[in-house]
């Protein structure tokens, strides 16, 4: 996930995004968690200046059904994005660090 500071002045964010999967408008599954627990992540945007987070889906013998729709919190305020079409399983996801995107 990426998020970009679409604002004139910087901003800072700080905490993990919250990705909640959903299907058919319901939520499936749990909330991602972040993949280190115990850190801190913090990172602040110039103006017009990117942040990323990895999400991963471990789904290894998993059989939970498919997202048809991601719903993310992004970190450190109540902003939520829909993004429809993204398929997941809802098994355990996990949310990476804001970083630098690749």
């Amino acid at each position: 996930m990426q998020f970009t500071n679409a604002g004139s002045s910087a901003c800072e964010l700080v905490g993990y995004p919250t990705v909640q999967l959903l299907l058919n408008g319901r939520q499936i599954g749990t909330r991602s968690q972040p993949s280190t627990p115990g850190t801190v992540s913090s990172r602040r945007l110039a103006s017009g200046e990117t942040a990323e987070s990895l999400v991963h889906d471990y789904t290894q013998t998993c059989q939970a059904p498919l997202s048809d729709t991601v719903r993310v919190v992004v970190p450190g305020t109540t902003h939520i994005y829909l993004r429809p079409g993204l398929q997941l399983r809802a098994c355990v996801l996990r949310v990476d660090k804001l970083g630098a995107p690749e």
